[in-house]
């Protein structure tokens, strides 16, 4: 979606018909690169657009859910020339002529409206991807191909994972910090995620898909390093988003290593103790 905010950001450094041109090749060379692009958030309509896939109805119903909500009741619903109700030849709506009515109302939301930048921003993303391509693809699918995945499963997490340095798969500290992930809600492992890889979704078929910043496929990786002698107070992990890397002190307590973790939570996790 996007209004007329979004069109303004984009007039910052592009023209408008630029900029949608820039947003389409950075999502086919996203889909190329299996990169996700957690802030997309793509409607189905807009899915079904780049898929050359007529739209109906019900792609209202994400982009407009009030309009969706009405158009349905007048078209279920008998007696609507007394719902008041006028096209804009100034005809009021008729159950004879209310599917007409709302085809064109319909076609101007989904079609018209963003016609402009829809064009500019198809153009951008079949320079790079030509529609026969894509055509495989399901909304659903590219939707997810596009945003990732929501779902972060700890077991899949772990068997996709790799220790280096002072971290070993039955130390101490790195059962600590999967006891730790496990108890955490779907938000907070998330930020986890973000704050170790720099997103904050998973590419489709999950943990055994991560990239790193080079495009080549990395898995999620804990190096544990010394604590010089310390007890870990004060502390942190620090996280190598090009790597999916996280440098875990070897902890002396889980208390100690809850806390940290906690305060990455409680964080913005982007820019602290990345590299």
């Amino acid at each position: 979606g996007g209004g007329g905010g979004g069109e303004g950001r984009l007039q910052l450094r592009f023209g408008w018909k630029q900029g949608y041109r820039f947003v389409g090749r950075f999502f086919a060379k996203a889909l190329l690169d299996a990169h996700v692009v957690p802030e997309a958030h793509l409607c189905q309509a807009l899915c079904k657009h780049m898929l050359g896939i007529p739209l109906g109805l019900d792609d209202l119903k994400d982009v407009d859910p009030a309009l969706f909500k009405s158009f349905t009741w007048l078209l279920e619903n008998d007696g609507a020339k007394s719902a008041g109700i006028y096209g804009e030849d100034g005809q009021p709506v008729t159950d004879e002529n209310k599917a007409e009515f709302v085809s064109r109302r319909f076609e101007e939301r989904l079609l018209h409206k963003a016609e402009g930048p829809l064009f500019e921003l198809l153009a951008g993303l079949y320079e790079v991807i030509p529609l026969g391509l894509l055509s495989p693809f399901t909304p659903k699918e590219l939707a997810r191909l596009l945003s990732g995945e929501a779902k972060i499963d700890v077991a899949d997490w772990k068997a996709n994972t790799t220790y280096s340095g002072l971290a070993r798969r039955d130390s101490r500290p790195v059962s600590w910090f999967w006891d730790f992930v496990a108890e955490l809600n779907l938000e907070q492992r998330s930020k986890v995620l973000q704050f170790v890889t720099g997103s904050s979704r998973l590419p489709v078929g999950g943990f055994r898909y991560l990239s790193g910043a080079d495009g080549q496929q990395r898995k999620f990786a804990i190096l544990g390093v010394a604590l010089d002698g310390g007890s870990g107070e004060g502390i942190f992990p620090r996280a190598h988003t090009c790597f999916n890397r996280l440098d875990l002190p070897m902890y002396k307590s889980r208390e100690h290593l809850n806390k940290a973790l906690c305060a990455i939570l409680e964080m913005e996790v982007t820019g602290f103790s990345m590299e």
